[in-house]
């Protein structure tokens, strides 16, 4: 894939029958990001979705990377410019600690959040070791009583913990004798 340089140029209009000549187009090598996907104590992680933005947030048309047995992943058909790079586990409930703690989605170089990911450029060559540490957060419950609107409690309710971050997580429960505990979830 090749880039255009510069995404505004003269309009060149053209009718039926008409022929240019002398139209010269500048183009600029894609460019990829590289790197692995590593867990808590630096293992190579395998089947991790990796994710590219750019810095301000934008999507960016490139089809996600899975990690491979060695925790490689590679995004690339990139524009130059300034792009974050995410990675998360698509089932974190499965890769829950024993301790109450989960794996969550990260972003180069480790941070949970996409406000503290480390930008990484890219100008005219790829960018390769851009590494992303996964990172584990302790997760938390709620707990509470579903009462109907007599004070009677529901058996057999509903309840949905949603998070309002854009890449936080859900949490579902049913009542019991109006009793719910949502265990799992996310700060935030």
């Amino acid at each position: 894939a090749f880039y255009a340089s510069g995404e505004s140029g003269p309009n060149i209009e053209v009718k039926a029958g008409d022929m240019r000549a002398g139209v010269d187009l500048s183009l600029m090598r894609a460019l990829a990001i590289e790197g692995r996907v590593l867990g808590p104590t630096d293992q190579p992680m395998a089947n991790v979705n990796v994710n590219v933005t750019r810095a301000d947030g934008r999507f960016v048309p490139v089809r996600p990377s899975v990690t491979n047995d060695l925790g490689i992943y590679r995004l690339y058909g990139l524009a130059p410019g300034r792009y974050r790079v995410c990675a998360g586990i698509e089932d974190a409930d499965a890769m829950a600690a024993t301790d109450g703690t989960r794996l969550v989605r990260t972003c180069h170089i480790a941070a949970t959040t996409d406000s503290a990911a480390s930008d990484v450029v890219l100008a005219s060559d790829d960018a390769t070791g851009t590494d992303i540490r996964l990172q584990r957060v302790g997760s938390f419950t709620i707990s509470g009583t579903v009462l109907d609107r007599t004070g009677v409690p529901v058996t057999g309710g509903s309840v949905r913990a949603i998070s309002s971050a854009e890449h936080g997580g859900t949490g579902y429960a049913r009542t019991t004798a109006g009793q719910f505990t949502i265990d799992g979830l996310l700060p935030g």
